[in-house]
């Protein structure tokens, strides 16, 4: 049988980080990707900048996938929810 694994991306001010979590008797963590954040500003604004993070988080999934045989991710009420099996 497959051992449950989560993938949580954490969003800081300064960083972001997605940290794969495998269930396995015990509960372990591992941080499969780190990546730099900051604002970006436009005209009087400072904003996220949304596209670059996006890009950082899609590459976190990624680098996840290609890890255990199986992953699931849910953000808020939002799950998205797949599968590779080997």
């Amino acid at each position: 049988m497959i051992s449950p694994s989560f993938l949580a991306i954490d969003l800081g001010a300064e960083s972001g980080r997605g940290i794969l979590g495998k269930i396995d008797r015990r509960l372990t963590l591992e941080e499969v990707h780190r990546f730099p954040n900051g604002p970006v500003r436009i005209g009087d604004h400072i904003h996220w900048d949304i596209l670059r993070i996006w890009g950082e988080v899609l590459a976190c999934l990624r680098l996840a996938i290609s890890l255990p045989p199986a992953w699931r991710s849910d953000s808020y009420g939002l799950p998205l929810k797949m599968e590779q099996k080997m």
